[in-house]
């Protein structure tokens, strides 16, 4: 049979697929997510619109991802320790409806704020109280993260005493500023709102007490960054700090604020960190007195002011969940004061993470040939980077960024993996159609288990095996007479009904030689015990008994239909042979060579010399004997051979009717063998009389008859054949 599928893709071939797979997936994925950072050509990226935006697309994909990844990675890590000098007061929901909030009807009724606190807007004469009762209370910094763009329009006297309140604290508080986003002639643009003049001057270099809101937000609308300078031109001159800069100014601290780059990635503290109190309460005395110490708890702190009522929506998304910007603020001072700033990997790194991820998986696919093994080691990596990617983060402050580089991995080791599993499949596939021609299915799904002995057997072993030769008796006779149709439509249905007795018995097909058929068993075994070898040997032999009684159901069946009989001869042999793939390079087999090949070949043949349909040798005879019912045949000298071959007949199973004669006949051929021709004769005239009147009867006769008249030289009981 020929090699018709290799065992595995040859592994120069797999090499270079593998070597292909990496490549395509570290490439693109380098080409459309590490594109922004190196440098591009415009008009190229002009004349590539469609492309380019396919890119884009693919690419804010895989952003997202990578920064969810990141959040993941800030929610779950080490968080920064939230500073506490930092404190917040909201204007939350109980502030704004201060009739129905904790401060009874006689508290509003003393308190100047609290009556102001009625409806809203609030006169601006709030914010001067809480600067006085603050600021008495010894707080450092105040931050009022709101914009005064303009005038009160309802309560204008209100404006008069804030202003003065800020004058008063001057180099203490820091009121907000917004970039607002606007379009003209087509070109987005940032406008600066500043607080009215009236409070603080709008002059450049911007006032001490000026510092802007605005977070950026990523494309998800998620806060992982901060701004600490920014222009609404571009231009240093009209730079403004935002709040957190404004309070390190102010505080003495300016050298703290970075200013190497457009904005920082920072570590948030956990988001139960910089929890607000309402700001009413620092005007009810019994609260004042309980949770602020009379306000102690205020002293040397900076204290941000802000919306955090339902109806203001001043809420932002951020890596460790939704918090009020006032709160963000609190964070990015958190992180100023104490330098808590993630670094950033350089392109460099990125992309030797992606190709080393990349070729990690396209090795660990090449040298290791376990599918599960493969696949459980990928996930193992991929989760190892997770936990590198934590520990860099935790210990390290740098933000590694692992999904693409993971997703590398994962896309070239399953990628890999699908290859494999198609090539292998569609050699699988291949060599079980070149097998199942050969062997029973289920021996075919034994080789396809473990198909190391098979593959080890095509390149060459030496086996013990056990071979069986059939041929049809008269064939070629009947070829010079029959329809050929009709002949080849019968030789097809004798040699399907051989081939499944033979399957049947879990052999091989070795070959077919025109009406004869050669099966083997052991050819595959790469070492034979004593209990395989009895197994094959007793499948051989129950194999060739159930083709003779097949044979017989079949002559029936021709018969019936007008058709000629056929008559075949089988030997059975055991014995060592030389398997392997043997012919040209166009055309091989798997078969069996050597001299027990020639010697089952010779036991086919020698069945028309001795008139049996079935021939075994003694190597198959002692194995068989227990199960089988044999009778001697010859001890023969075959042509070309010196050493004796004893053979045997084999009339059927045990359990069967054994023919009464036939003690006489063994005793017969004992004599035989042993020179007493005339007493041998007597003995087969005992077995004719008792029913064994048959060939192998009358060829013993006219032995013994012919030795008598012509008594040999020298005799030691073995018949020398003179032809094959």
């Amino acid at each position: 049979m020929s090699k018709a599928a290799p065992r595995r893709l040859p592994a120069k071939k797999r090499a270079w697929v593998l070597s292909l797979i990496a490549l395509i997936v570290a490439s693109t994925l380098s080409v459309v997510h590490y594109h922004r950072d190196a440098e591009r050509n415009t008009e190229a990226e002009e004349e590539q619109g469609s492309l380019t935006q396919g890119i884009q697309a693919i690419d804010g994909i895989l952003d997202a991802w990578e920064w969810r990844n990141y959040d993941k990675v800030q929610l779950n890590g080490v968080k920064a320790q939230p500073d506490p000098d930092i404190v917040v007061l909201g204007i939350d929901d109980a502030s704004l409806d201060i009739q129905n909030s904790s401060a009874l009807p006689e508290e509003i009724e003393k308190s100047r704020a609290l009556q102001l606190m009625i409806g809203w807007p609030w006169s601006r004469e709030v914010y001067a109280h809480v600067l006085d009762r603050l600021f008495t209370a010894g707080a450092r910094t105040v931050v009022i993260d709101l914009i005064f763009p303009g005038p009160s329009n309802s309560a204008p006297e209100g404006d008069i005493v804030f202003a003065k309140a800020l004058e008063k604290y001057k180099g203490r508080v820091v009121l907000g500023a917004d970039f607002v986003p606007s379009a003209s002639g087509g070109q987005e643009s940032d406008s600066l709102s500043l607080p009215w003049d009236g409070f603080v001057p709008q002059t450049w270099p911007a006032d001490e007490r000026v510092g802007f809101v605005t977070f950026p937000a990523d494309d998800d609308g998620i806060i992982r960054r901060a701004q600490f300078f920014r222009s609404d031109t571009g231009e240093p001159e009209r730079g403004l700090p935002s709040l957190a800069a404004s309070v390190m100014r102010l505080q003495g601290k300016p050298q703290m604020i970075p200013l190497d780059q457009p904005d920082y990635l920072f570590r948030y503290s956990d988001a139960r960190a910089y929890m607000h109190y309402p700001l009413h309460d620092i005007f009810i005395p019994d609260i004042w007195e309980s949770n602020f110490g009379g306000g102690s708890f205020f002293k040397g702190k900076t204290v941000f002011i802000g919306p955090v009522a339902r109806q203001q929506q001043d809420t932002k998304e951020t890596p460790v969940g939704t918090l009020h910007g006032v709160q963000v603020h609190a964070h990015a001072l958190g992180a100023l004061k104490s330098g808590l700033f993630l670094k950033k990997t350089s392109l460099d790194l990125r992309l030797t993470l992606l190709v080393f991820m990349t070729v990690s998986a396209a090795l660990l696919v090449f040298f290791l040939r376990r599918p599960m093994a493969c696949l459980l080691i990928l996930l193992g990596g991929i989760a190892l980077a997770a936990v590198v990617q934590i520990l860099s983060f935790n210990h390290l402050s740098l933000v590694l960024p692992m999904a693409v580089p993971t997703l590398a991995m994962g896309l070239t080791g399953f990628t890999g993996l699908t290859f494999d599993f198609m090539m292998e499949r569609k050699q699988k596939q291949a060599f079980l159609r070149a097998i199942t021609r050969y062997f029973s299915p289920d021996m075919s799904a034994e080789i396809l288990r473990d198909p190391d002995d098979y593959y080890k057997a095509l390149e060459g072993a030496s086996r013990t095996i056990t071979l069986l030769f059939s041929d049809v008796r008269g064939f070629t006779s009947m070829s010079e007479t029959s329809e050929p149709k009709a002949l080849v439509g019968q030789l097809n249905e004798y040699l399907q009904s051989m081939v499944d007795i033979v399957f049947r018995h879990r052999g091989s097909i070795d070959k077919f030689i025109g009406d004869a058929v050669m099966a083997v068993w052991g050819r595959l075994r790469n070492e034979g015990s004593e209990e395989a070898l009895n197994q094959d040997a007793l499948a051989g032999v129950g194999a060739a008994v159930d083709m003779r009684e097949e044979l017989v159901r079949l002559n029936e069946g021709w018969k019936s239909r007008g058709m000629e009989p056929l008559a075949f001869g089988i030997g059975v042999h055991q014995g060592d042979a030389i398997v392997g793939d043997i012919g040209s390079n166009q055309r091989k087999e798997f078969t069996a060579i050597g001299d027990s090949v020639n010697s089952s070949a010779r036991l086919e043949s020698a069945t028309k010399q001795y008139g049996v349909d079935l021939l075994i040798s003694d190597a198959v005879r002692h194995r068989v004997s227990e199960h089988f019912i044999c009778r001697a045949a010859d001890l023969v000298r075959v042509k070309g051979k010196t050493k004796p071959l004893e053979i045997f007949t084999v009339i059927g199973r045990k359990g069967q009717a054994c023919p009464p004669a036939l003690e006489f006949y063994e005793q017969a051929v004992r004599l035989f063998r042993a020179g007493q021709f005339q007493e041998a004769l007597a003995e087969l005239s005992n077995a004719q009389s008792g029913g064994l009147d048959d060939s192998l009867t009358h060829l013993y006769q006219e032995r013994c008859q012919e030795l008598i008249s012509h008594p040999p030289e020298a005799w030691d009981g073995v018949w020398t054949m003179t032809k094959k």
